[in-house]
């Protein structure tokens, strides 16, 4: 007995260290996520992974990891994706702020499959994880909501701190980038409006590594700066109006399945 209160103060030490330790552990988790249609025009449709049935897109519409999109033809038809998780705002009627920021936009007459949209959380940071699949047409992506962080309420959970992983892929090559402003086509275009990006070739295995301003046709393989006034009519350039309802484009009989 006389032993054990001899070394108890060794193994009480001990057990504060331990505790100490397993405290300090960063928390980490990841998890699919589903993504937020915060602003649409004219028309679309998705399938989800699981069935062929066709759920036509509205505004504030949840779709699944899984999913396949599809604008109808004509410009104005459009589909705008937050990838993130919806944060309460100081204003009850302020239109979104998500965490992490990322948003796609996914433009007329094009065909994407969302192969995996997962939120990976270390500690008080959402980094995002997106594979996307590009059928046909074309898409954007870029990181949204900077501005607007002093309108988030105090206490939530802090805007991502972190980078977010995209991989979009066509039938001839493969981006990957962590965000910023990127604009990508099934005929592997790629425009890189602000920030960094590597494309890897799907049947040479080249890769190529894009900076700001710069443009890459994966058919050809050139590479081109873009001019000053091409990055800023895209960035700064007005949002497309909805097609008039007498004259939207009605969309095809399917002619395959998803």
């Amino acid at each position: 007995m006389k032993q054990f209160l001899a070394r108890f103060p060794l193994f009480f030490g001990f057990m504060i260290v331990v505790w100490a330790v397993v405290g300090c552990k960063t928390s980490e988790s990841e998890h699919s996520q589903a993504s937020t249609v915060v602003s649409m025009g004219g028309e679309a449709r998705y399938w989800d992974g699981q069935s062929n049935k066709v759920h036509v897109i509205k505004n504030g519409d949840q779709i699944p990891p899984g999913a396949t999109i599809e604008t109808a033809k004509g410009i104005g038809n459009y589909v705008d994706l937050a990838m993130g998780k919806r944060l309460p705002t100081i204003y009850w009627n302020y239109p979104y702020a998500f965490d992490p920021p990322d948003s796609m936009r996914v433009n007329e007459n094009s065909v994407l499959k969302l192969e995996k949209i997962t939120l990976r959380t270390v500690g008080k940071d959402r980094n995002l994880d997106a594979r996307v699949h590009l059928l046909q047409g074309s898409i954007s992506i870029e990181t949204l909501g900077r501005w607007e962080e002093p309108l988030l309420q105090a206490g939530v959970i802090a805007r991502n701190r972190g980078k977010s992983d995209w991989e979009l892929r066509s039938s001839n090559c493969v981006l990957h980038t962590q965000g910023d402003i990127i604009w990508f086509s099934a005929l592997g275009l790629a425009r890189i409006f602000s920030g960094t990006a590597t494309v890897e070739g799907v049947t040479e295995k080249t890769t190529m590594h894009l900076a700001d301003g710069q443009e890459y046709e994966a058919v050809t393989g050139n590479i081109r700066l873009m001019k000053v006034e091409e990055r800023l009519d895209f960035i700064l350039g007005p949002e497309l109006p909805p097609p008039p309802e007498t004259q939207r484009p009605r969309f095809p009989v399917p002619q395959r399945s998803f």
